[in-house]
């Protein structure tokens, strides 16, 4: 499942043997490029690679550092804010403000096909008024000796939703709006859409307490919810959390927790939501990783090159309550404690 929370944005598909390159045309610099925006973000990063061509084993050449990334002071990467597309598209416009982005090397990168541990990005602290929903963005790269843009591209923000909280069913105060199974056997899960949202991700935490640990025993069970696709048109949009996948989650994941535990009867809900670029790309990584001929291709909206620049929310929580009843059949402790996970 695609985690919209979780996801690290790099550019493995160039090395696809279905490619708009020809291993016999004139060499031509093709920039890799990856930026998503998050206007609850401090910093905003873009990942910059080269795409290249070799022979052998292609891996070989992405575990090195200088095939791949372009030196410090190489190019050039900024994002102009305008007020709109249109905007951006009159000639002689000049841009509301302009971000600048240095370039970084973060050490923490895990291994994988690409040169590791060390990763260079360009980065931007965020300050006020920066990210506005209201505006458009329109992304950068040029080689700094030169100004030759070789690679650029635009997006929108996400926006607020049309509703404050953003959530309605569960609900953080309205008493009867809790995660609860006394009705059927799903839980409905409702929420306001965003504006530009076209993917949402639910994720649940389910907190608990371990009885006889101290000082402080929270802990909790993880669960997701299948990706939402919005039309852009919807008021609200609904998905269900099913009894059974709940209970299930919770029985997996404390099959070997002996401790004794009692109940907190609250949750956290978090939602991942992103543009149509975004979703986009994510739709065309799920088509390749299951398609059976090779003719699929990575979604890109990057203009001179590869990659994606798009927006997407990850910081959307809210803590709900769940249902404290213990009464047989559907009480919602009732049936957690009849897994046989330590429940009181």
């Amino acid at each position: 499942m695609n985690r919209l929370f979780l996801i690290l944005l790099l550019p493995f598909v160039l090395l696809s043997c279905k490619a708009d390159f020809s291993p016999n045309a004139d060499w031509k610099e093709v920039p890799s490029v990856y930026c998503v925006l998050d206007q609850d973000d401090s910093i905003s990063y873009v990942r910059v690679q080269k795409c290249y061509l070799g022979s052998g084993n292609l891996k070989g050449y992405s575990q090195v550092a200088d095939s791949t990334n372009y030196a410090a002071g190489e190019l050039s990467v900024k994002i102009l804010v305008w007020g709109s597309a249109s905007d951006m598209a009159r000639d002689g416009a000049i841009p509301l403000r302009t971000l600048n982005f240095d370039y970084t090397v973060l050490d923490d990168k895990s291994e994988g096909s690409f040169a590791s541990p060390q990763q260079p990005v360009y980065c931007h602290v965020n300050a006020a008024g920066d990210l506005d929903p209201d505006n458009y963005y329109q992304l950068i790269v040029s080689k700094s000796a030169t100004g030759q843009v070789i690679a650029r591209s635009s997006t929108w923000l996400i926006g607020d939703a049309q509703h404050d909280p953003w959530i309605d069913r569960p609900h953080p105060t309205i008493f009867g709006r809790s995660i609860s199974f006394r009705r059927q056997a799903s839980c409905p899960i409702e929420w306001y859409a965003f504006p530009q949202g076209r993917r949402y991700q639910f994720d649940i935490r389910y907190y608990y307490r371990n009885f006889y640990l101290e000082p402080d025993s929270l802990r909790w069970v993880d669960m997701s919810l299948p990706v939402i696709t919005s039309n852009l048109n919807e008021r609200t949009l609904t998905t269900n959390l099913a009894l059974s996948t709940f209970l299930a989650e919770i029985e997996h994941a404390l099959a070997n927790d002996t401790n004794t535990k009692v109940f907190v009867d609250s949750a956290l809900v978090s939602l991942a939501v992103c543009n149509e670029p975004l979703n986009a790309y994510l739709n065309s990584i799920d088509m390749i990783k299951y398609a059976s001929s090779q003719e699929q291709q990575l979604y890109s909206n990057i203009k001179g090159g590869v990659g994606v620049f798009g927006s997407r929310r990850a910081h959307l929580k809210l803590l709900v309550p769940t249902d404290n009843s213990d009464t047989p059949p559907m009480g919602l402790r009732y049936q957690i404690a009849q897994l046989g996970v330590g429940f009181n």
